[in-house]
């Protein structure tokens, strides 16, 4: 009797960082993070108009993950996440824009509005398209965290 073992290998590679900026009342504003998995650039770029009381501190995090297989192929799953962290936010938002930037191959395959209190906003209020998610014309609401993967 003859017996068989075969290995399999993978290696998951996993980066992560984190910055905090500053969303203020009724100023039209962006902030991008660019970044490289392997030999692949990638750009996480967030655009936002608001009106509220005062300024308010959120994050931008990018987490990119890439694994290989035994047969050599590496695969990048890279994600945005727009919050803020620690409290509710009181800004109302009448645009934004969350667009993940990356070679021609990637594609985003998930995209979320969250509330304030953390609950998903209904697809009815924003647009995901390709490599973008954005606020639907007349949009004018509160939210909380953003996430595109």
């Amino acid at each position: 009797m003859i017996f068989s073992c075969f290995i399999v290998l993978s290696c998951l590679i996993s980066l992560s960082f984190c910055e905090t900026f500053e969303i203020k009342p009724d100023v039209s504003d962006s902030i991008a993070k660019d970044f490289s998995v392997g030999k692949s650039r990638y750009s996480c770029e967030f655009k936002w108009l608001c009106s509220g009381g005062s300024n308010e501190a959120w994050t931008i995090d990018v987490t990119s993950a890439s694994s290989f297989g035994a047969d050599g192929k590496s695969a990048h799953d890279v994600e945005c996440v727009i919050q803020r962290p620690n409290a509710a936010s009181y800004m109302l938002f009448s645009e934004f824009e969350l667009v993940l930037k990356g070679p021609r191959a990637a594609t985003v395959t998930d995209a979320h509005v969250f509330d304030q209190d953390r609950e998903l906003v209904e697809g009815t209020d924003y647009i995901r398209k390709k490599r973008k998610i954005r606020s639907v014309d007349g949009f004018s609401d509160q939210m909380n965290k953003l996430t595109i993967k």
